[in-house]
């Protein structure tokens, strides 16, 4: 008898946690994912199919979030400044988690560091003031940065994401930048395999992060 009723108390337990976590992970609702951002997420160079949001997007629908849906808000040559005017779009949208993804074309300028700063915390407030879970994308300052004005810029990433509690990738471009291989012609823009190594590799698990901390707040 006393067998029996253990027997049953743990079958119990069991199946409890599974509901529960079947709760906490109920991946049949729908995601929406805006990657806002310069030319790296617009896919520059490349079909759509190959972008990084695009691949994103099917990885995600394979790996548990089958309603999950990436829109692409990318634009060649934007700057901080230009996405700032830009955010209003975004929000329009309403989606849950945006990818924010400026920078590059503010170092490649020499804009000053400090407006970098100051664009990127308006974005991510306006964000977060909308109910959105933000994903901050950094970039790993090129050699050809003057070396004073290189490690400025790369701690603008880590001190936004820091100030504002957001989940932080620190190197959007990691295993990518500069590899002939898997870059385009000019050297400098993702090629299809470029783009796979960062949807995979370095977008991937920060967004299923998110995704958890969406689930939180609700």
């Amino acid at each position: 008898m006393k067998l029996r009723f253990i027997s049953i108390f743990f079958l119990c337990l069991i199946l409890g946690v599974l509901f529960l976590l079947r709760k906490q992970h109920d991946n049949t609702k729908s995601i929406v994912i805006t990657a806002f951002g310069d030319s790296v997420t617009e896919g520059y160079g490349l079909p759509y199919e190959n972008s990084y949001t695009a691949q994103l997007e099917a990885l995600l629908r394979t790996d548990g979030f089958p309603r999950a849906t990436v829109y692409n808000k990318g634009t060649s040559g934007d700057t901080s400044y230009d996405g700032l005017s830009r955010v209003d779009e975004v929000i329009a949208q309403k989606p849950d988690i945006v990818i924010v993804a400026f920078g590059a074309n503010d170092g490649l300028r020499h804009l000053p560091t400090g407006n970098l700063r100051n664009n990127l915390l308006l974005i991510v407030t306006q964000l977060q003031s909308n109910d959105i879970v933000v994903v901050l994308a950094g970039i790993k300052p090129p050699s050809m940065f003057a070396a004073d004005y290189g490690v400025a810029f790369q701690k603008v990433f880590a001190e936004v994401a820091k100030e504002r509690k957001v989940t932080f990738i620190p190197d959007l471009m990691e295993g990518v930048s500069f590899h002939p291989n898997l870059t385009i012609s000019d050297g400098l823009h993702p090629n299809k395999d470029g783009y796979t190594i960062i949807a995979k590799r370095n977008v991937l698990p920060k967004i299923v992060e998110a995704i958890g901390l969406l689930e939180k707040n609700k």
